[in-house]
Order: C-alpha cells, then structure tokens, then sequence
C-alpha cells in the first residue's frame, strides 16, 4: 500500500493521521484536567477500546469472551430489575454484533438454520402462547425474552466455530474458567471466612453443612457449571496427542472434581458420572477399555475411601422417606401433574409457576421451595401444550443430529459435546436449568460438532 504516490494521499494514511490528532488532543485535555494520574485513565481507556476492537473483529474471540462470563452469575449482575442483566449479556451482545459484522463483510459464512433452531425457536414461541392467560403476566415476559437471548447463544454457538481448532478452543475456556471457579469453592470450604463469593448453609444447628455456590447464588447451579468444565477437561484429556497436554488437562479436570465434591451436589455427581461414561463409551476403541476399567476403580475408591459425609449424601438420594430434598422433588413432580391435567392447554404461563404451585402444593414437600425442579414438567406447566411441542421437536432433533450421519468413530468436540449433553440433561430432571445457559450450549455445541465431523470426512 502506497502513502505517497503522485501528491496522493492513502485513505488509510488519512484516517491514521487522524486518529493521532485526536489522541493527541485527546491527550492533552485528560493531563490538562487530571494531572498525570489522568494518563493512567487513558491508558486503561485505550486498553479497553482495544480489547473491544480485537474482539468485535473476531466472533470466536468473541463468543470466547461470553463463554466464559457464563461464571459470574449473581456477581456479574450489572443490574436486577426489572430484568437481570449481567456481563455474560453484554459480551453476548458484543458476540452477536461482532458475527453479525462478520456476516455482511463476507468474512464469514451466512448462518446455518437445522431443525434443533427450530425447536428453539418453538421454545420462544411457548413462552409468547402462555402470556395471554399467565397468571404473571410481567414475569412471563422477562422469561420470554430471556429464552430470545437463550436461542441468539445457541445461534452463536452452532454458526461462529468455523474449525475444530475454534471449538477446541471454546472447551478449553470453558475447562479453564470452570476450574479457576472450582478453586474459589475449595478456597470457601476450607476458610469459612473468605468473604468472597456466595455458601449456602443448611441442616440444623448441630449438623451444618456450608455448600460453597462460588459466584453462583445456588450450591447446585454452581457444581452443574463446574461439571461442563468438567467433562470439557476430561475430552481434552482423552484425546490429547502429547503426554505434556494430556496432564495438564487431568489436572484442570481435577480442580473441576474438587470443587463439585465440595458442593455436596448429588445431581452434579451423578451427572459428572453420566457424562464420563459417554466419555468412555464414544472414545476410540484403543482407548475404551482403559477408560471403563479406570472408571470402575475410581468408584470403587470413592465407596472405600470418601468421608463419611459424601456417602451418607450418595445414599440419600433414593431416600424419599427421610430426605426433604427428595421428597420435594417427589411431591413437585406430582403437584405437576395435577397442574398440567387442570390447564394442558396455556399453562401457569411461563415463569409464572410459583404463583399457582402454592395451590397444589403436597404435605411434606418443602414449603419454602415453589419454582419447578427439572426442565420437562416444568415448562410443560408452564406453558401448555406448545412447550410439550417445543421439547418433543428439541429432543427429536437433537437425537436426529447425531444419528444422521450414520454408524461411525466420533471425534473429540462430538464426543465431549454429547458427553456434555448428557450430563446436563440428567441435571435437568432435577433442576430447572431453563434459563442455564450451560445446558444451551451443550445444544449448540453438538449441532456444530456433528457439522464440522461431516467437514472433515468431506475433506
């Protein structure tokens, strides 16, 4: 590129000459007005209009960045009402536009549209077709437009990875910042007066439990979050090519573990322990039995050596009878029914469950818990027989997904994310991960894996 040929000047040389007269103005008026503490102002300022630049220029880097402001869930509330609005939607924000930019340069492809979109654009839908009869009409819409932000991740997630370098790339975030989070929760159990973050305590007086939530409000979202990271870890490992990598990813799969034990998180467990065994089972066969038999090892361990508090916790879980959290579950999951038999048609309206629950609320279930605890009675609940669609469609599609392409060797973002799936719809039978963004990407994931997979064998 020529700056000076002929008397001319370059269009590029035009526009660098002015950004140096402003920045020099710009200068002078913050050391004019603050002294030279205003040139660390400027400097912070002109790191984050970088930051900003890089990441509008590139939707990976910027989806990254989304990723991972997923953990900061209560602390990253810039504010609570009348809807909550967090980091994470800024950076989806910022996501979205740096794509969309994307798109009308021509610098990357138009969107992919399948059959899992359409099931979560049904999903949007559902929540419109409950408010005309919700019996909060305010709330359903905040949850409406939170599943509009739910579906444009989705949408991110399946269209920005071009590569598998670029969704190895989100795992690795994703495993990173889950055991960084993970950490934190080690660090809360072991000093009760860390001051930073969110524990949940709960028992009576003479039997505490404390459940470090890290920057979650809840004990159980915080271990489901860790779990993804998890199970990212743990593909990474599996499919590692070099020693060096494959330890240096256990060790972050490690991290992610000890911060799920320390949740006392029963569903997180038993869903960890799902995902790993998709993890197994879709390995390459050199490597599976290995896997299972390092599996099996591991829970014998766990039976013989874990502290007494972790198997009573285990063992509780089938525990109707004298577990109150289960109980509830048992006793939601009937109200839930008589719900759905008295409105199949609109629902409660979405979000607006704990209005009616109070109503068909059974002896013994909890009386200080009044939102759904798992995803498919809930939204069908809620919003009648257009969310039964919805899940019929996602569920159909998602499933069609992977079978498609017929019988063959998965490889490793197919893998993790089906793992992942997994993992996170058992969760979602015992939690109300709706709004979770961790179970949404796991969709979204899967629809690119299986893309880029077919990518490849084209190649």
């Amino acid at each position: 590129m020529t700056s000076l040929t002929a008397g001319r000047i370059s269009n590029a040389n035009l526009g660098w000459a002015a950004a140096a007269v402003i920045l020099g103005a710009g200068a002078g008026f913050v050391v004019g007005t603050q002294g030279l503490v205003g040139i660390g102002y400027l400097l912070v300022a002109l790191g984050l209009v970088g930051w900003a630049y890089a990441v509008v220029r590139s939707p990976i880097s910027s989806l990254a960045v989304a990723v991972a402001a997923l953990a900061f869930d209560v602390t990253g509330r810039i504010i609570q009402e009348p809807i909550p609005f967090t980091i994470y939607q800024v950076a989806l924000l910022i996501a979205l536009v740096s794509y969309g930019l994307a798109v009308m340069f021509r610098r990357t492809p138009l969107p992919k549209v399948t059959f899992v979109d359409l099931g979560m654009f049904m999903l949007v839908l559902a929540g419109a077709w409950s408010l005309p009869f919700s019996a909060a009409p305010s709330a359903t819409v905040v949850g409406t437009i939170r599943l509009l932000f739910v579906w444009a991740f989705v949408l991110l997630i399946e269209n920005v990875p071009q590569s598998r370098r670029d969704m190895r790339m989100l795992l690795g975030v994703l495993a990173l910042v889950s055991a960084a989070h993970a950490l934190l929760g080690v660090a809360q159990a072991a000093l009760p007066s860390l001051g930073i973050g969110n524990v949940h305590v709960q028992g009576p007086p003479t039997d505490l439990v404390r459940r470090p939530s890290g920057f979650f409000d809840d004990p159980n979202y915080y271990a489901g979050s860790l779990s993804t990271g998890l199970i990212a870890a743990a593909a990474l490992t599996i499919y590692a090519r070099r020693w060096r990598t494959a330890i240096f990813w256990a060790g972050v799969a490690l991290a992610c573990g000890a911060g799920i034990v320390v949740t006392f998180s029963r569903t997180a467990w038993v869903a960890v322990a799902v995902g790993l065994v998709v993890l197994a089972i879709t390995a390459p066969p050199y490597l599976r039995k290995w896997l299972i038999g390092a599996g099996i090892a591991c829970v014998i361990a766990l039976f013989l050596y874990a502290p007494g508090q972790i198997i009573d916790r285990l063992t509780s879980s089938a525990d109707v009878d004298g577990d109150r959290s289960v109980a509830t579950r048992v006793y939601m999951a009937e109200s839930m029914v008589e719900m759905v038999r008295d409105n199949p048609v609109w629902g409660t309206g979405l979000a607006a469950f704990d209005r009616v629950y109070p109503y068909y609320r059974k002896t013994g279930a909890d009386r200080t818990i009044a939102r759904p605890h798992q995803i498919p009675m809930g939204v069908v609940a809620e919003t009648g027989i257009a969310g039964l669609l919805a899940i019929i469609v996602l569920v159909i599609a998602l499933g069609w997904t992977y079978l498609a392409p017929g019988k063959r060797t998965l490889w490793m973002g197919e893998s993790a994310a089906l793992a992942g799936l997994a993992s996170m719809g058992v969760q979602s039978l015992l939690q109300y991960y709706l709004y979770f963004e961790y179970l949404w990407l796991f969709v979204g994931l899967s629809v690119v894996a299986v893309r880029l997979g077919r990518t490849q064998e084209e190649l």
